[in-house]
C-alpha cells in the first residue's frame, strides 16, 4: 500500500480505502463480495496462506474477487499527494494519478533511485537483446528452409524441362514414322496374306508388333532420362 504520510491531507481519507492487511492506503485495490478492499499483492499472499477473509474470517473464494468500482478508483484518483521526491526538496504535490507522470520528470529524484532506474533500464534493454537474438535465430532458420525449397524447386523445374524434351522428341519421331509408312499401305494389300500388315505377319511367325517394341523402346528411354535428372 501508499503510506499515509505521502498524501497532503491524511485526515481526509476514508477508513474504507485503506487495506485490513498493510493498513495502508491501498495499491492496485481489489474488491471481494463483502465488498472490503484489498491491495492487490497483500491479499494474493494472505490466500496463498489462507483462503479465510482477513475481515469476515468467512471463506473467500479467489474467483469472486474483483477490481472495484468506478467510485473507489475516482475517489483515490482524487487523493493529494506528495512527490516521492520529497525528501529530496521535491516541493511538488498533486493528485495521486499525476505522481506517475510527475516523478519521470521530477530533477529532485535520489542517488538511490537514479541507480535503480538504470538498473531496470539494463534489465529491459538485455530482455529487447534476448528478443532480438531469438528473432535472428528464427530469421536464419526460416532462411535456410527456404533455401533448401528453391533448390528443391530448381531441380524439378530442370526434371520438367527434361521430361518436356524427351516426350517432344519422340512425338516427332513417331510423327516422322509414321508419315514413311503411309507410303506403304498399298503394300499391304498387294501382300501374298491378302492385305495382312507386315506387323501382322510378324506377330503371327512369333516377333513382338511394332507398336509395342515402340512403347517398350520410349519406356526404356524414359527411364534413362529420369536416372539422368536426379543428377541435374
Amino acid at each position: 500500500g501508499i503510506e499515509i504520510e505521502a498524501f497532503v491531507y491524511p485526515d481526509r481519507i476514508s477508513e474504507e480505502l485503506i487495506c485490513p492487511i498493510c493498513h495502508n492506503v491501498v495499491e492496485n485495490p481489489v474488491q471481494t463480495p463483502t465488498e472490503h478492499l484489498f491491495c492487490e499483492d497483500e491479499l494474493l499472499e494472505w490466500l496463498v496462506q489462507s483462503t479465510i477473509c482477513p475481515v469476515t474470517n468467512t471463506p473467500l473464494d479467489a474467483s469472486t474477487i474483483k477490481p472495484p468500482g468506478r467510485l473507489i478508483s475516482n475517489m483515490l484518483s482524487s487523493l493529494e499527494r506528495y512527490c516521492p521526491n520529497k525528501g529530496e526538496g521535491c516541493e511538488w504535490t498533486g493528485k495521486s494519478d499525476q505522481v506517475k507522470g510527475h516523478y519521470k520528470s521530477c530533477n529532485k529524484k535520489s542517488r538511490s533511485s537514479l541507480v535503480r532506474e538504470m538498473e531496470e533500464k539494463d534489465i529491459l534493454i538485455a530482455l529487447l537483446k534476448g528478443k532480438i537474438s531469438a528473432s535472428n535465430q528464427k530469421y536464419a532458420k526460416l532462411e535456410s528452409e527456404n533455401n533448401v525449397l528453391k533448390s528443391e524447386n530448381e531441380k524439378l523445374l530442370k526434371k520438367i524441362h527434361v521430361y518436356d524434351a524427351f516426350f517432344n522428341h519422340s512425338d516427332e519421331k513417331m510423327g516422322a514414322s509414321g508419315n514413311s509408312m503411309g507410303g506403304n499401305d498399298q503394300d499391304k494389300y498387294d501382300s501374298p496374306r491378302g492385305g495382312q500388315s507386315v506387323a501382322d505377319d510378324k506377330h503371327e511367325r512369333g516377333g513382338p508388333p511394332r507398336q509395342a517394341t515402340s512403347d517398350a523402346s520410349n519406356l526404356a528411354k524414359l527411364r534413362n532420362f529420369e536416372k539422368k535428372s536426379v543428377y541435374l
